[in-house]
């Protein structure tokens, strides 16, 4: 199998590792860094995306994963290749998850890009792709997009996760509500008439006092930028005010545990340890939630997304076989491990995707 369609010679890797390694000791002060270049960016991709020795999670994703069934699968080797295109969210586990399937079904070529949700839904009406991984739910308008040609559309949930709000963790801002963030966010903010630039106007004891906060954020297309927008600023423009747009979750977690005065938009999956996840309330002095596996998984986190592999299938309704036994295979003990292993919260295991079948005696045939 080839996840990584790219090659660096022995000396080229070692000094575009050393470059990634000189980017994690930028000082904390320092002005932000200009963006990393495509191949170094790939790499960095990649290099997040291989097992790290020693990874675990906690006894409630466990428990989750175990209420997975097995996969046996049916002796067959398929030979065919399966594409993968969009959401950036679901692209390390999505490349791990491949990597995985390979020691099962070697000749099965499973192939990971990158690069937005919208990406992925504009690959697969184009049939560029076998899977669309999208990070929010198809509009009524897409699903009868894809469903022209005859074939039916299946939202399959292979993980869940939320969107959180990062700050450097030194800050001690207690969280924010919506208003606060229709505030930050909205060109308009039309939930308060008071410009938000600075901590002190979110804090008023705030040590970082009159200083601005720089904004990163992905493109507004993401699915996790969608989602925060159709939260605490419906239908507004977003601000361009101290926004820098990253090219990833993970750059965007990189700028907050680097600059002591950053916020910014990610997914829960990208957290760090220098960076802080605020809880979020719906009513200013409302009850905050923190992003944790508990309020994910039980929809109580303001910013819960469900992460979805969607498929069209032919006129007759039938997916190819080989692509419903990967589907199966994401939605199985071993591949929600995969999930669990890279960040995620599993999908709800009580909710069989009706297009995947059922399982018989605990395991997929």
């Amino acid at each position: 199998m080839s996840v990584m369609k790219a090659w660096f010679a022995p000396a080229a890797l070692a000094a575009t590792l050393g470059a990634v390694t000189a980017l994690a000791q930028v000082p904390v002060d320092a002005p932000p860094a200009a963006p990393l270049p495509a191949g170094l960016d790939a790499l960095a991709k990649a290099v997040d995306a291989l097992p790290k020795p020693g990874e675990s999670y906690g006894r409630e994703v466990s428990a989750l994963v175990d209420a997975f069934p097995t996969f046996l699968g049916d002796g067959t080797q398929y030979e065919d290749d399966i594409v993968i295109e969009g959401s950036n969210s679901m692209g390390v586990m999505l490349v791990r998850v491949a990597k995985a399937w390979s020691m099962l079904l070697p000749q099965c070529d499973v192939t990971v890009h990158q690069g937005a949700t919208d990406r992925g839904l504009q690959a697969l009406m184009a049939g560029r792709c076998s899977l669309a991984a999208m990070s929010r739910p198809l509009k009524p308008a897409e699903i009868e997009r894809l469903e022209a040609g005859g074939g039916t559309v299946h939202q399959v949930q292979v993980a869940r996760d939320g969107v959180a709000i990062f700050v450097h963790c030194d800050n001690p801002i207690a969280g924010l509500s919506r208003r606060q963030c229709n505030a930050i966010f909205s060109a308009t903010h039309s939930m308060t008439p008071e410009l938000v630039l600075r901590w002190s106007d979110l804090d008023p004891a705030s040590p970082l006092g009159e200083e601005f906060f720089p904004l990163y954020i992905r493109d507004i297309r993401t699915g996790a930028m969608q989602r925060l927008m159709e939260w605490c600023m419906p239908g507004e423009p977003i601000t361009t005010i101290g926004v820098f747009v990253e090219q990833s979750p993970s750059s965007v977690v990189n700028a907050c545990c680097a600059y002591r005065t950053a916020m910014g938009v990610s997914n829960t999956g990208a957290a760090q340890v220098r960076a802080r996840m605020l809880p979020l309330s719906e009513a200013d002095g409302g009850p905050s939630i923190a992003p944790t596996v508990t309020t994910i998984a039980d929809g109580s986190y303001p910013l819960v997304r469900s992460l979805n592999l969607v498929v069209v299938t032919d006129k007759d309704g039938v997916v190819p076989p080989h692509v419903l036994a990967f589907l199966r295979y994401v939605w199985s003990e071993d591949g929600q491990d995969v999930v669990g292993l890279s960040k995620l919260v599993p999908a709800d295991p009580t909710k069989v995707p009706p297009v995947l079948g059922e399982p018989v005696d605990g395991t997929w045939r």
